[in-house]
C-alpha cells in the first residue's frame, strides 16, 4: 500500500470517527436537554459499559471481520513490500 493510498483509509477512518462523534454529542445533547439524565449519570453509564468485559467481548464479535480484515490488508502489504525488497548479496543457504 502507497503513503496515498494510506493517506485515503485514514481520511475514511477520522471521518467516520467524526459522524460517531457528532452523533454521540446531538444524543447526549438530547438526553440532557429531555432531562432524562446528567452528563455525570451519562459518563458513569459509558465508564462501567466501557470495563464490561462482556460488553467489549460482544463488540469485538461484531467488528471481527473488520479486525481480520485490516490483519490480512497489514499481512498482504508486508508481504508485498518484502517481495519488492532485492536479494540479499550472501550465498543462498
Amino acid at each position: 500500500m502507497g503513503i496515498e493510498e494510506f493517506k485515503a483509509v485514514l481520511r475514511k477512518l477520522v471521518t467516520e470517527l467524526e459522524n460517531i462523534w457528532i452523533e454521540k454529542e446531538v444524543y447526549l445533547n438530547l438526553i440532557v436537554v429531555s432531562g432524562i439524565a446528567t452528563p455525570e449519570a451519562l459518563q458513569q453509564a459509558v465508564d462501567k459499559t466501557l470495563s464490561d468485559p462482556r460488553v467489549r467481548q460482544d463488540t469485538r464479535e461484531r467488528f471481527s471481520d473488520m479486525w481480520k480484515a485490516l490483519d490480512e490488508t497489514g499481512t498482504n502489504a508486508w508481504i508485498e513490500d518484502l517481495l519488492k525488497l532485492p536479494p540479499s548479496g550472501g550465498k543462498p543457504n
